[in-house]
């Protein structure tokens, strides 16, 4: 019993020591990990102080430097005074100049002047001169140079700025100048296309007076009892047949206003009232032709104390709807106020066949032209009448015309595609090599606009005969809109 005592004690001691080791093996472990550690924080620490080293190096590098080109500019600005004070030293002991000496006597004053300059080195006057002018020569010229350095910066900057300007305005405002203009040109030949009096249903241009006459665009103007002008006064000496513009149905009567009047009212619906007749002709015939004697100018009605006249109307409605005005209808019937008025006329209208064409706009009436350069020439009845007429006049002078006016749908978008428009419907005229009118919108599919053959220059006898005459049958010149869009061949009821 005694004895396992100390066996006891001595496990405890042996299982004590075990744990010591253990907790000293532990201790080892940590103590490496930390001497890893304090390692890795030390080799960071050594390549941070080199890294602070370099820069330090490298800040007493650029210091030195720094410190050298102060050092050098400290230099040239001492030398800049020394050539300074040297210059002044000289300008002042040159020959004349009002110093120190010139007070003295002029013995005393050559005698100092002669040691003085014995002192700076027996130095000729002229040579003193001589450095005066290099010295004011040296100047101007550095003056003369920084002027030129800062207009030249000047002229840069304004360069710089003018080509910034010019990059931005194309690239923005042109485009959108170009599709405006172009789309403006468009719709403006799109509206006065539209405003183009029809012609006269199932009439062949006909004038209402078969004889000389004139008139203005006198629509709106004041009448007694607070009325406007609702028509068109063409004035003619009395006696002067009217004949009916269309194929219709006349009646005549009389009223307050008009007196003795006639009313036609032509087989597509249109109606036209002359008033103010002398006398009638005709009378209860009903359905008469276009060109059929249907009264005489007089001054009936309230027109008792005017010059003898027809006054007439139009109502694009029919009888009972609005009148319209009626000066650019007169005028493609008997020349601008009147000036195709008179000539001879038949019921069987111009020369040749009429025939109906299909147009984007609808069938209009077409009659082909003989011209006497050779050829017809296709136009609308409209203007057909007094086409010959500005034919005929023509070859009286010596000037034979010919050409082509009227166009088929299919003719304008071949001649699009010809002419190298981007697109043939779309596109605006001014886009194609030779401006051409989208389809539909072309005056030529009007019968309205003739392309001269033998005008294709403004030098030519035949532009300088057509700008002489044609405004007195209708026609006008396109003219040049711009330098691109100039067409003495083309010739149009509008100048489109």
């Amino acid at each position: 019993m005694v004895a396992q005592i100390p066996i006891q004690a001595a496990a405890k001691t042996a299982q004590a020591g075990a744990k010591t080791a253990q907790a000293g093996a532990k201790a080892g472990k940590a103590g490496v990990k930390a001497g890893q550690k304090a390692a890795q924080a030390g080799k960071k620490a050594a390549q941070a102080g080199k890294r602070t080293a370099d820069g330090a190096k490298k800040t007493g590098q650029a210091a030195k430097q720094t410190a050298n080109a102060g050092r050098h500019a400290a230099h040239a600005g001492s030398r800049t005074n020394d050539a300074f004070r040297n210059a002044r030293r000289i300008n002042n002991n040159r020959p004349g100049r009002n110093n120190k000496y010139s007070k003295l006597r002029p013995d005393v004053r050559k005698r100092l002047q002669s040691k003085r300059r014995q002192a700076l080195g027996q130095r000729d006057p002229q040579d003193l001169d001589q450095a005066e002018k290099t010295a004011r020569f040296v100047g101007r010229r550095l003056k003369r140079l920084a002027r030129l350095d800062h207009d030249q910066k000047f002229r840069r900057r304004l360069r710089r700025l003018l080509i910034l300007f010019a990059a931005v305005f194309a690239l923005f405002f042109l485009p959108t100048l170009r599709l405006a203009n172009a789309q403006q040109e468009e719709n403006a030949a799109d509206d006065l296309l539209a405003l183009e009096p029809p012609p006269p249903a199932g009439g062949y241009g006909l004038c209402p007076i078969a004889g000389k006459t004139n008139f203005s665009n006198d629509w709106g103007a004041a009448r007694q009892e607070g009325r406007t002008h609702e028509g068109l006064d063409m004035f003619a000496p009395s006696g002067t047949p009217v004949i009916a513009v269309a194929d219709g149905t006349v009646e005549h009567g009389t009223d307050r206003l008009g007196g003795n009047v006639y009313r036609l009212t032509a087989d597509d619906g249109t109606y036209y009232y002359g008033a103010h007749l002398s006398a009638y002709e005709n009378v209860g015939i009903g359905h008469v032709s276009a060109g059929t004697v249907i009264g005489y100018v007089g001054n009936s009605g309230d027109a008792a104390n005017t010059p003898s006249h027809l006054h007439w109307q139009i109502h694009p409605g029919g009888r009972g709807s609005a009148a319209s005005p009626p000066y650019e209808t007169a005028n493609s019937l008997c020349g601008v106020n009147g000036a195709l008025s008179g000539t001879p006329r038949s019921s069987a209208g111009p020369p040749g066949s009429s025939r109906s064409e299909t147009t984007a706009r609808g069938p209009i009436q077409v009659v082909d032209v003989p011209a006497p350069g050779g050829g017809t020439i296709t136009v609308n009845v409209s203007i057909g009448t007094q086409v010959k007429a500005l034919l005929d006049a023509a070859a009286a002078d010596g000037v034979r015309l010919s050409g082509s006016a009227f166009r088929t749908l299919q003719s304008q978008i071949a001649l699009r595609t010809k002419n190298g428009c981007p697109d043939v419907w779309t596109s605006p005229s001014s886009s194609c090599r030779v401006p051409t009118a989208t389809p539909g919108k072309s005056m030529h599919e009007q019968g309205l606009a003739i392309d001269f053959a033998n005008c294709g220059s403004f030098s030519t006898r035949c532009f300088d005969w057509l700008d002489g005459h044609a405004a007195a049958y209708g026609l006008k010149n396109l003219g040049c809109v711009t330098p691109s869009k100039c067409e003495p061949w083309h010739w149009s009821t509008n100048g489109k």
